[in-house]
């Protein structure tokens, strides 16, 4: 007896789990944009998609490369939500637990932000390695964009956003400001800003990127005077932040 089996291949044929969509991990797309960086001798490594006065620009990678990372990154756009990412900041740096503060003791945050503040394709592969699985690294950076995210202060605890617009308002410095008498115009927005808000500077988070199990996650913190990179790993189906470091610091 012949059985003939039609549309048998592994896959749900409609709704495929788009989760389970990845090719095996090979070091050539890794090792392609790590040549492509070196070549870059310090240019932009934050990102392979990127923002040029609204215009999209792309690293100068192989097609191939280009399109695993679209690849990724569309599957990302789909599977990582807005929940995740606010579950992920209520269970751990921003607690809904927390008491409730007044709006001068709250944390001030820039309300734009993006995926690849203070993060780069070297800090992946190099500098904390030991908590990144390989098979996660592109799934990881395809994330990294400068596409724009909005926090909605809301939706955390003891948080108020600010936005750009009147950043740029408070730390207005004319162009025709002497090098001499920048450092005194700063110190005049920076009194603007604790007259108003409490606080003298604005911190930036950034959104989190996740690997593809969404059980494990990277953020960064650009403050004032420091940067801060953070791991966090999901245990008992709660997230818990597992390494902060010091990136920086001034």
């Amino acid at each position: 007896m012949i059985l003939i089996l039609i549309g048998c291949t592994g896959k749900k044929q409609n709704g495929s789990d788009k989760t389970n969509d990845f090719e095996p991990f090979t070091s050539k797309y890794i090792e392609e944009i790590q040549r492509n960086y070196e070549l870059q001798l310090g240019g932009p490594k934050h990102s392979w998609e990127y923002r040029c006065e609204d215009i999209y620009q792309l690293e100068s990678f192989s097609l191939d490369t280009l399109d695993i990372l679209r690849k990724y990154h569309k599957i990302a756009d789909s599977i990582i939500t807005n929940k995740d990412i606010y579950d992920l900041l209520r269970q751990t740096i921003f607690p809904t637990t927390a008491k409730s503060l007044p709006d001068s003791d709250k944390t001030l945050i820039q309300q734009v932000t993006f995926t690849n503040v203070d993060l780069d394709f070297e800090t992946l592969t190099e500098d904390y390695k030991e908590f990144i699985d390989k098979s996660d690294l592109l799934f990881l950076f395809s994330q990294m964009t400068s596409e724009p995210y909005y926090w909605n202060e809301k939706k955390m605890c003891n948080i108020k956003c600010i936005s750009t617009k009147e950043l740029k308002e408070i730390y207005y410095v004319p162009n025709n400001t002497p090098i001499d008498s920048i450092k005194k115009v700063l110190n005049r927005c920076r009194k603007k800003m604790k007259a108003k808000y409490g606080h003298n500077f604005c911190e930036v988070y950034s959104r989190p990127i996740f690997n593809r199990n969404k059980t494990f996650a990277i953020m960064t913190l650009h403050s004032g005077y420091y940067g801060d990179i953070m791991f966090f790993r999901k245990e008992n189906n709660k997230w818990v932040l597992i390494k902060r470091q010091g990136t920086w610091n001034s």
